[in-house]
């Protein structure tokens, strides 16, 4: 079997297992890296603003902090999202195992 003959078909179990394509699945945890990279990024500049303590840091510091939750919130649903669709799937097709 050749390396495109094997690599259609792992994209063909993946879809008929899981009903979406393996660069799908890629594409969910890119965009959830990408989420705490952002995150992380957020908790930074919070951390700096606390350090430095200006007059207006305070509301600074507030709307990061509603950014960051508003980023958390969006990549962990879509996760959770995520994580529901492919364990119904592979409770489907009998492939995981139960606890």
């Amino acid at each position: 079997m050749s390396a495109t003959t094997n690599a259609a078909a792992v994209a063909e179990v993946a879809q008929n297992l899981f009903g979406v394509r393996p660069e799908d699945v890629l594409a969910a945890l890119e965009s959830a890296g990408a989420a705490l990279d952002w995150t992380g990024a957020l908790f930074d500049a919070i951390g700096m603003l606390y350090e430095r303590d200006g007059e207006f840091d305070a509301l600074r510091i507030k709307h990061l902090s509603e950014a960051g939750s508003f980023v958390a919130k969006h990549a962990a649903t879509s996760a959770q999202e995520s994580h529901a669709l492919w364990g119904l799937a592979l409770d489907a097709a009998r492939v995981r195992k139960s606890g």
